[in-house]
């Protein structure tokens, strides 16, 4: 039985029983059995699939067009604005495989722009077709008032459309048994605009290899067989509940995917093959049609690509969870995907060298001495962990950010910086934790500090900078325990026991980065927590103070601070940078020997000696120093070890501190003024004046408070 008036009010009462964006099963059945044919053309309606439609539509097809790739007559239910629109309607997904000249006739854009109608974003995907009648529609009680209805010349204008559509065809010599054999296959059509989508290649991307072989692109769904034998979607739907079970799954993402692999993707389209959620590993072609091979062990449903590119490249924002995604109507998502491929001039690498990055960090309009920023490159490049304490406001955070901003190629990418939170008691806020609700999820931190370390992971050439900022706001042993222990042990971070079949981007276990540079920076009142000796162990700890020539020169100057005034300048230093500070080079002296031995003698008196490891890791930092500062004496490179390395572990009583406080005085001073009393004035005849100046602060705050500490003084 052909299509009648009755079947359009039946098909509005449908449509007006769902809602958008919640599920249309039971309507979505009965739509389906309203009649398949008018007037010699296919009928097909929706009102969705799974989840209910925007714009409930019928259309009316033949002569090999179909609803996904032909220009047809269509009826369009903007059920939100109680209108009722005839058109001939153009695919939403690609471009018609026919046209001809509809004169008179305004597209959709046109009419609500003219009638200054607000459209959703879903709304305006239909806006290319163009309108040959409007109708309003009444509602009573949820149904269509049929006293309001005029369906005649509803009827009336869907005849005209089609009329016009079968003469068009048949001016060409086609007659109607073209509807049943015409076959524009995806060999013989390609798009005129190129689909654009994002694939994965099974989960965890474990057949991009095989896809990468083969020249092809691989879709399961293998009990499904031959895709081409379902006309709708609603076919897939009801036959992938038969095989895989569970009649209540709506099966929108599954049935999509496999509708437009056979159907709507066409040579020419551009694919972006994905591993989880934020990485890219592939990019490529359309080259042939859909085709299913039986014979295959899995993975049956195939189509011929091209891939023009295979490597790893981060996406800074999520990408779509399904298997194929059509994404030409997210423009920013477009935008960044070709952008990761825009061929870029490659940075060519040079010596690491100090005094360069300095010239450049002051460009900022920052203050630093230049020892300082040697102390602090030297340190990172000793042990890729260093602390920053002092006055709160005295450039700790602006030092970590001005030196990584100017060594990396992409901020973005190669800088993550993260508040520590008064509330952290674990390592989730760093590291995240497994789905307890979703077997296979993984939830990343809001962080960013898991990511940045795949990222550098994958990118073992760059230098990667995590900024940890006011990290004693909680205790650094219940959050920061699995890096205290990695930075050590280089053992692999035990995550997650991730399943066999998963497309998850994050790993088992996951490795600390040899790339990568943990700063972080703290305050000393009474909000914050003290460092253990166990973690200003595993640190070089850089002390900011401000003198009062640096203030006076800082109240004289332009205060306008860019932070971005040096952005990448460095950048070419990036792969030397990593290469010095994985080298395990030592040096030592007599001087540094005969130093270290005295230091520890006195230390130890207190219980606060150091073991082989901070005397490896001073000898290493000698070694740093000495070439890329090399104007640096030798004085001052043990200078800067001590307060870095030895002096942070100094905190007690006056009674236990001050003979170990007088005694160290003595060996920072020159011959001859070893017995001078611990005061202010005296530490201008220091040998190691940086250390003595610390020694004499927390000298007198043990006589102001009878307990003294490194931080604290």
């Amino acid at each position: 039985m052909d299509f009648q008036k009755q079947d359009i009010i039946s098909f509005i009462n449908i449509a007006l029983q769902t809602k958008p964006g919640q599920g249309c099963g039971e309507q979505t059945v009965a739509v389906n059995q309203l009649p398949k044919s008018f007037v010699g053309l296919n009928v097909e309606a929706s009102v969705g699939i799974g989840l209910a439609a925007s714009i409930p539509w019928i259309s009316f097809t033949g002569y090999g067009q179909k609803t996904s790739n032909g220009i047809y007559p269509v009826l369009l239910f903007y059920r939100d604005k109680n209108t009722l629109i005839t058109a001939y309607g153009i695919s939403e997904t690609n471009k018609p495989t026919e046209s001809w000249d509809i004169s008179g006739l305004k597209t959709l854009k046109q009419y609500f722009s003219e009638q200054k109608i607000p459209q959703t974003q879903i709304e305006k995907k239909y806006n290319g077709s163009f309108v040959h009648s409007v109708f309003t529609v009444h509602i009573k009680d949820n149904k269509l008032d049929e006293s309001q209805f005029n369906v005649d010349n509803v009827f009336d204008s869907i005849s005209k459309l089609c009329e016009v559509y079968k003469k068009h065809f048949e001016s060409k010599g086609k007659t109607s048994a073209d509807i049943a054999t015409a076959d524009y296959s995806d060999a013989e059509i390609p798009n005129s605009t190129p689909s654009i989508w994002v694939y994965a290649p099974g989960e965890g991307a474990r057949k991009w290899q095989e896809c990468l072989d083969e020249n092809v692109m691989l879709l399961g769904w293998d009990d499904m067989e031959n895709f081409r034998d379902y006309d709708t979607r609603q076919d897939i739907v009801v036959r992938l509940r038969e095989v895989y079970g569970n009649i209540e799954n709506a099966y929108t993402n599954d049935s999509l995917a496999i509708w437009q692999f056979c159907r709507e993707m066409h040579p020419g389209d551009i694919v972006y093959v994905k591993r989880g959620l934020s990485l890219i590993i592939g990019r490529g072609i359309v080259k042939g049609g859909y085709t299913y091979n039986g014979e295959r062990y899995e993975y049956k449903n195939s189509r011929i690509v091209e891939w023009t590119h295979s490597g790893e490249w981060e996406y800074p924002k999520k990408l779509p969870r399904k298997t194929l995604t059509r994404i030409n109507d997210y423009e920013e998502m477009v935008e960044r995907l070709e952008g990761l491929f825009d061929p870029q001039e490659k940075i060519e690498q040079i010596t690491f060298n100090i005094k360069t990055v300095i010239d450049s960090i002051k460009k900022t309009g920052l203050l630093y001495e230049d020892k300082l920023i040697k102390r602090y490159a030297c340190s990172l490049m000793t042990k890729p962990f260093v602390i920053l304490s002092g006055l709160a406001g005295s450039g700790k955070t602006q030092l970590a950010l001005a030196f990584a901003r100017t060594i990396s190629e992409n901020v973005n990418q190669q800088l993550c910086v993260v508040p520590v939170g008064a509330d952290w008691t674990n390592r989730e806020p760093l590291l995240g934790y497994p789905n307890a609700l979703k077997q296979g999820e993984y939830m990343q931190p809001e962080s960013g500090v898991l990511q940045i370390m795949m990222r550098a992971l994958r990118n073992p050439q760059k230098p990667y900078f995590l900024v940890l900022d006011e990290m004693n706001l909680s205790y650094v042993e219940r959050y920061f325990a699995d890096f205290l222990s990695a930075l050590e042990s280089r053992q692999e971070i035990p995550l997650w026991e991730k399943p066999d079949e998963c497309d998850s981007e994050v790993p088992a276990k996951i490795a600390l980065p040899k790339n990568l540079f943990i700063i972080g920076t703290i305050n000393v009142d009474e909000t914050t927590y003290m460092f253990s000796p166990k973690v200003l162990d595993r640190a070089n700890v850089i002390e900011f103070k401000i003198s009062n020539d640096e203030m006076e020169r800082f109240l004289k100057q332009d205060m306008n601070i860019d932070v971005q005034a040096a952005d990448g300048l460095c950048a070419n230093m990036g792969e030397d940078f990593i290469e010095k500070s994985t080298q395990k080079d030592t040096e030592s002296s007599e001087l540094a020997q005969k130093t270290l031995i005295e230091f520890f003698k006195w230390l130890k008196n207190v219980n606060a000696e150091f073991g082989y490891r901070s005397a490896t890791e001073i000898y290493r930092f000698i070694a740093n120093a000495k070439v890329c500062a090399e104007d640096m004496t030798e004085n001052e490179i043990l200078d800067a070890a001590i307060v870095q390395k030895l002096l942070p572990k100094l905190h007690g009583s006056r009674k236990k501190l001050e003979p170990a406080l007088k005694a160290l005085w003595g060996l920072c001073m020159q011959d001859g003024h070893t017995t001078e009393t611990i005061t202010r004035d005296n530490v201008k005849n220091a040998k190691f004046p940086e250390a003595a100046d610390k020694i004499q602060r927390m000298m007198q705050t043990a006589y102001d408070n009878g307990f003294t500490s490194f931080a604290e003084a």
